[in-house]
């Protein structure tokens, strides 16, 4: 028996389902799929998918969960569900489901690695499905809700968000295969195989990983990783405060050429770069500024106009220069690279 929604007070409606069931999700076929949320304590839910209703009450805490039988691969479909709150989940697929774990060469997104990737080759295939959780550090008490995520389609306006390895392993497998895939992207560039262990291995590999360990459980970890946090950010807005050197500052450099300060320390810090180009007429067309990868955080500006920042040493320093701002004459393009 599921309840009249009509009946239920607006105040009393809650959010039903967890948010990684969303719009555009993916179902692994051949097996149950587990659908969970929470609603108010002891309410009675109620899922409608592919012609199939499933029931079900919430517990004390207002937990709940429904496993859905084994299906084969196909959609779209939609998904009903009715508990204090009407939802309707839309454009679900079964298929596939993959990981995309590990560091940045994971997480490298497909936009980044253009000037290697033939643009025909970038083909739009609503049947490869992705959504990417925020990275996060988490030591203690394991979480049951992840932040806000979304599924997305592997579309045009989508593929600065999607992992180049996974979308090519996704469009062979898709193609071969004929079934919808699904990626699910939780990769960290930079981060440690420890850090995706569980606490009683750590323990038994002895040495620095039960440091860790300790400094883990104590809770120590978490206030360094904040504090280090912090003092970056100081750090970095101090740096993007400071203005263009001054003309006579200007030194002369001869690419290629590795750039090394007269000190033998680690050096940390901007370093500017400044190119002077001719143009013999006005462009008709917006420009294209390739710069590829510069180490490490970048950000570019022509003519004195800000035309773009990398965050990071893997993101390619290559944007889009509108023609309003280039002039007959001399340009001047000016970066700030920041080396942290």
């Amino acid at each position: 028996n599921i309840i009249d929604r009509d009946c239920i007070e607006k105040d009393k409606v809650m959010n039903q389902v967890e948010q990684i069931f969303s719009d555009h999700m993916m179902l692994q076929r051949n097996c149950e799929n587990r659908i969970y949320g929470k609603d108010f304590a002891h309410e009675k839910i109620g899922l409608l998918f592919r012609n199939q209703l499933y029931e079900t009450v919430a517990d004390g805490e207002g937990n709940w969960e429904i496993m859905l039988a084994p299906m084969q691969e196909g959609g779209p479909y939609s998904m009903l569900l009715l508990g204090s709150s009407q939802e309707e989940i839309k454009d679900i697929l079964i298929g596939d489901l993959y990981f995309l774990s590990g560091q940045s060469n994971m997480e490298m997104k497909l936009t980044e690695t253009i000037d290697v990737t033939k643009v025909e080759m970038l083909e739009e295939v609503s049947t490869i499905r992705f959504l990417s959780v925020a990275p996060n550090f988490i030591f203690q008490e394991r979480k049951t809700v992840l932040p806000r995520v979304i599924w997305k389609r592997a579309t045009k306006e989508n593929f600065s968000d999607i992992s180049a390895i996974g979308y090519f392993f996704a469009l062979e497998i898709s193609k071969n295969q004929k079934i919808p895939i699904g990626l699910i992207q939780t990769a960290v560039g930079g981060s440690s195989i420890e850090a995706w262990m569980k606490m009683e291995t750590l323990n038994r590999l002895g040495n620095s990983c039960a440091e860790v360990a300790e400094l883990i459980k104590s809770g120590e970890i978490e206030d360094m990783i904040l504090e280090q946090m912090a003092e970056k950010d100081r750090w970095c807005k101090s740096l993007l405060q400071e203005q263009k050197p001054e003309e006579a500052l200007w030194e002369n450099l001869y690419l290629p050429e590795i750039i090394e300060p007269d000190s033998k320390k680690s050096y940390f810090g901007s370093i500017w770069l400044r190119k002077d180009f001719e143009l013999k007429e006005q462009p008709v067309e917006d420009a294209f500024l390739r710069l590829g990868l510069m180490l490490e955080e970048g950000t570019v500006w022509v003519n004195n106009h800000y035309v773009g920042r990398a965050l990071h040493r893997y993101e390619m320093l290559n944007f889009l220069v509108s023609k309003e701002i280039l002039q007959v004459g001399i340009n001047q393009i000016v970066i700030r690279l920041i080396i942290g």
